[in-house]
Order: C-alpha cells, then structure tokens, then sequence
C-alpha cells in the first residue's frame, strides 16, 4: 500500500495540472473580487425588493480582465443609474423620471460608447435644445409595475420629479401569467434572488475553493444550468419558476397590473408630477420571423406558443390605454414604429445602439410639449405669487 504522502503528492499534483489547465486552455473566468467589477452588485429594499448597490461603477471586461478605462454603468449615491442627482432642485430645472425594468436601465447601452441609455440620451436631447432637463433613469432590471408605487411614495419624490414615466410588460407578463382567482398573488412572483451566484459567494465551498479556476468553472456550470442563464447572462433578473402552468385565465392578473398602473398615475399627481404612460417597445409581435422567436425565453413567461406571448402583450397594452384614457393622461406608443425591426433590437426586448437613439429623439419631441406646459405653469405660479 502506497505512503498516504505519496497519495497526497500526486493529488496536489493533479489539481495543479487541473488548475494550470482551467486558467490557460479555458475560457477566462473571473475571480469573485474582479466580478464585483464586472457585473452590477445588488442588496435588498424596502421598495423593491433588491436595488443597485449605491456607488458603483461596472467596467468591460477583456478575457475576464478589468477594463478600467472602459465603464459599462456608472450607478450614482441614490442606487440609480447615470449621473449624480442632489437633492435640491434648482427653480428652472424639470426633472423626469423613467420607472421599468432593464429595458428602461437599457442593459446594452455602455458609457463607454457613449451610450448611455436611451433616457439619457432624452436628457441630452433637452439639453442640447436649451433646457435645463434632468433626466432619473430609475430602470431596474427585472423590476415590474408592482414596484413603481412603493419606489415613488419612499424614495423618488424626495427629489421632486415634474413627469413621471412608467414602463413595462415582459417583467409583468413574469407574474400575470401565473395568476387567476383562487391563489394569492405574491405566492406567483419571480424568486428574487438575494445573492447572485453568478457573481457572489452564496455558500461555505465558495468561500473555501472560490480561489480555484476548476472550481469556479464548474459551479458556474451547475448554476447556469439550474437557472437555465446564457454564457452572459448575469444581471439580476429575478428567476421565475419554470414548470409551466395552464394558467389559461389572465384575468386576475391582469387587474392586478391594472391597479399597478393606476397606482402611479395617482402617486404621480399627489407629488405634483404629471404621469406618463408608456408602452414597453419590444421585438416581439404576432407576425414575428422564426429567427426572432428564438430570441425569445418564452419559459420566463409561462407561455406555449408565440401566438398566446403576443395575445398577452396585446392585453397589457390595452390596460395602459384604458388607463390612459379613464386618467386623462398621456400615452406614448412606438410600438407600431418599432415592431418587428430587428435593427432597434439586441434581442427580444433590449435595444440596440440605433434602438436606443430612435426611442430617445421620439420621446424628446412627444416630451417637449409636456416640459413646454410645465414651465409655463411655474412661470404663471411665480406670476401670482
């Protein structure tokens, strides 16, 4: 029987092998500590259950190396995307907030590029035409419409938004398709993941082999699979159970987004803000090509076919214009511009550079109007007074 040192040298020589193998042959992966560079860092709240870490900037990366010189998002002491916003607000400044999910925080725009989401591009525009525009990208991705209100009543109105806009359905359609009447509906949201294991530590093995490249290799592996994640795909989304349900009725659901919507038309107008509503701009469409369907993670959804995905968007849509309409507020649609043109879109709902630039220029000439009567009702305040 051989010397258990000998045994324990040939075993150490093995993992060193491994070891060598799994840093120069692989892909590169990323120690935990360079992650933290890499990829958004999240903690929980009161208002949403989990929001940007405060202070953070989140670099590109090259072979899992930092680029220091190259940030992708910068998120400002207020947990929000974009640059720094006091508190004090100055008497001619009009400040518009964007509420959504990734979309709105526009997850493929990069600093970098100078491509900083397509609500700064908005701020930019207003900027450029004379205005004095705060644009607050309050976009969060994998947030919903459940969160807008509790966002507005303990956190945004401290900094006192003149137009508020509101935005989403894929995120909504995460829950609204796992609704109906006999369950309660919190029992239907995605799981929010209070650590991300595709960038933080979650358990004892990580702490204690977090060091080795074989190991990071295979428990990305085990939870790429378990959370069924692309290669990339490491925001924090929120994870929704998977096993599909013939939910069949969305009509629980759909009340409830309802109610959402109309939540923050509300909350808007007792903060003195003036709502907007807007229809999330998205690829997807009845009559999408074979090659769009398969951008689509339709299991997300709980959905069957894509007929039954597009029918619920419809539906969704049709709440914002009733609300919309019951509100007397505006509704901005680019929908019918966008749909199907593959050019504005990453993937199914995230949009590309071009996207980006098109949703900003819309929305700067149907929110030049809205600003142009907000400062006129300032201006006639400040008149009486």
């Amino acid at each position: 029987m051989a010397n258990p040192f000998v045994w324990f040298l040939i075993a150490g020589a093995l993992f060193l092998i491994a070891e060598v193998a799994a840093r120069f042959l692989f892909p590169a992966n990323p120690s935990f500590k360079v992650r933290q560079s890499l990829n958004l860092a999240f903690e929980p709240s009161g208002f949403a259950c989990y929001f940007p870490t405060p202070n953070q900037v989140i670099f590109e990366r090259d072979e899992g190396k930092v680029l220091q010189d190259k940030p992708r998002y910068r998120i400002n002491s207020h947990g929000y995307r974009g640059e720094e916003c006091p508190v004090e607000k100055s008497e001619d400044e009009i400040r518009i907030v964007f509420l959504g999910g990734s979309h709105v925080f526009d997850v493929v725009s990069y600093d970098y590029r100078g491509d900083l989401g397509f609500p700064h591009l908005v701020q930019k525009r207003f900027r450029e035409a004379g205005y004095n525009v705060t644009v607050i990208n309050a976009g969060l991705p994998g947030n919903d419409t459940r969160y807008f209100a509790p966002k507005l009543i303990l956190d945004l109105h401290r900094l006192r938004p003149d137009i508020v806009i509101a935005s989403s359905i894929w995120n909504d359609l995460k829950w609204i398709s796992r609704a109906d009447k006999d369950t309660l509906f919190l029992r239907f949201s995605p799981k929010a993941i209070r650590k991300n294991p595709m960038t933080e530590r979650v358990n004892f093995l990580d702490a204690v082999l977090g060091f080795s490249a074989v190991y990071r290799n295979l428990r990305d592996s085990y939870w790429r699979r378990k959370l069924k994640l692309q290669q990339d795909k490491v925001i924090h989304e929120g994870i929704p159970d998977t096993n599909l349900t013939d939910a069949g009725d969305y009509s629980r659901g759909l009340e409830q987004y309802r109610q959402n919507v109309a939540a923050v038309v509300s909350l808007s107008r007792s903060m003195g803000a003036v709502p907007v509503l807007a229809v999330e701009e998205r690829l997807v469409g009845p009559e999408a090509s074979e090659e769009d369907k398969r951008k689509i993670p339709y299991h997300m959804v709980n959905v069957k076919t894509h007929a039954e995905l597009a029918h619920l968007f419809r539906e969704c849509e049709a709440v914002m214009e009733g609300v919309a309409a019951e509100s007397d507020v505006s509704l901005i649609n680019l929908q019918p511009e966008m749909e199907g043109r593959a050019e504005y879109f990453f993937d199914h709902i995230h949009t590309s550079s071009k996207g980006s630039r098109f949703i900003a220029e819309r929305y700067f000439e149907f929110l030049k109007n809205v600003v142009d009567e907000r400062l006129s009702q300032r201006l006639s305040a400040s008149t009486i007074r």
